[in-house]
């Protein structure tokens, strides 16, 4: 049907309309912070808006960091911090009623920094200037369950590529003229009967070889649970059976179109992280014990004490945080970078750690009470208590607390 003419009035109507829609398109092209609910961009809050958010004892609950140009970013429950220089910039937020994230992670290999919103199955990208949606990638089978997006995904990379691995998957990003996510091939080990709870664990990109780590034992957090059950001693018999019955870790790695379990002579081992350092993977376990693994084997590290967190440094060695003594790098041996900045209490914590080039990153946040192994009761004088969350960034040698901006 033929549209009737225009009048001048409503020509008159149309066109600033239509300036001002060209005028909000270019907005939120160009500006990272004008979407509040639009999937890639967030919004950008205010000083006041982002002390008003973090004035909660949780502000700082941390369980991701990453350095992207100079600057740290911090999931958080209240979105994502952006600091710099000891200092909370800003907060971003990509959903007012949801603004939880799943992670936040470098993207090495082409230079972007990533996030997972828990809201939808949502991801976004960051090049220093632009925040962009991307496709969430899809599974060949099965489907991703409320319980998967619970567990979470992480991201991880190496010079050459940038993986998601989550829902017992992992998919690698075809960079962003594609777009699109490929589903690694696993070995039918890691395929159970069902297609949920699968036990891909973690992802290793060496500059070799991608090692997939297998759970061993879907079961083994409520096992463990009854091993470390105090009335279990007076069932000596029961305990040995429990502890034959549990299966621990393994990696794998694909070689010429086969499929390798690397040996492991070093016994059972639960990995709680992983981190690639010196051409290396690295695992640590939920005791604080720290794994390498390459093609020829898995070895168990000597290390300073027990360990509570892992990352790759900006040369590529392993950096890792030993409970009560600080940061430490291994090169042929370990060297200790920093002391720790807060007390080696009965408390158990969890810990975060992330690094750049003359900078180190530490978040911890205490956990329920329970006795860590390696922890000790002694206060050090020179270090805080930990009672609430909290993050340091490092200047020279010495430990700086992050604080929160100054409302307007």
């Amino acid at each position: 049907m033929d549209q009737p003419p225009m009048t001048p009035i409503r020509q008159k109507l149309i066109v600033p309309f239509a300036y001002l829609k060209a005028a909000v398109t270019i907005c939120c092209l160009v500006g990272s912070s004008c979407i509040v609910h639009g999937g890639g961009s967030p919004r950008a809050l205010s000083a006041r808006e982002t002390a008003r958010e973090l004035s909660t004892t949780n502000s700082f609950s941390c369980h991701s960091l990453a350095f992207y140009n100079d600057k740290l970013y911090a999931a958080v429950p209240a979105g994502m911090l952006e600091i710099e220089g000891g200092s909370v910039n800003r907060l971003y937020q990509w959903d007012k009623d949801d603004s939880q994230l799943q992670g936040v992670w470098k993207d090495t290999a082409n230079g972007l920094l990533w996030v997972c919103l828990y809201d939808g199955n949502k991801l976004a990208n960051y090049d220093g200037r632009t925040w962009r949606e991307a496709k969430f990638p899809k599974p060949l089978h099965g489907y991703i369950s409320r319980g998967d997006m619970l567990t979470g995904f992480r991201g991880v990379s190496n010079s050459r590529s940038f993986w998601l691995e989550g829902a017992g998957r992992a998919w690698r990003w075809g960079g962003a003229k594609s777009g699109k996510w490929t589903e690694e091939s696993l070995p039918s080990t890691f395929h159970p009967e069902r297609w949920v709870n699968r036990p891909l664990k973690a992802v290793m990109p060496t500059n070799r070889n991608v090692f997939f780590v297998k759970r061993g034992d879907q079961d083994y957090g409520w096992r463990l649970a009854l091993l470390d059950d105090a009335r279990m001693k007076s069932h000596p018999e029961l305990l040995q059976q429990l502890e034959e019955k549990i299966q621990g870790d393994s990696a794998w790695y694909l070689e010429s179109g086969q499929w390798i379990a690397v040996t492991n002579n070093e016994g059972k081992f639960f990995a709680e992280e992983s981190a690639v350092g010196n051409g290396k993977g690295y695992l640590r376990t939920e005791k604080g014990e720290l794994f390498e693994v390459i093609e020829t084997g898995i070895s168990r590290l000597k290390t300073p004490g027990t360990c509570e967190a892992i990352a790759a440094s900006p040369t590529g060695t392993l950096l890792a945080s030993f409970r009560g003594l600080g940061v430490f790098e291994l090169k042929e041996e370990w060297q200790q970078l920093l002391t720790s900045p807060y007390s080696n209490s009965q408390r158990d914590y969890e810990v975060r750690l992330a690094a750049q080039v003359g900078c180190i990153a530490l978040a911890v946040r205490p956990q329920s009470q329970r006795q860590l192994s390696g922890a000790n009761p002694a206060h050090n004088s020179t270090a805080t208590l930990v009672c609430n969350p909290v993050m340091w960034i490092s200047q020279g040698q010495e430990w700086k607390r992050v604080s929160l901006p100054a409302a307007e």
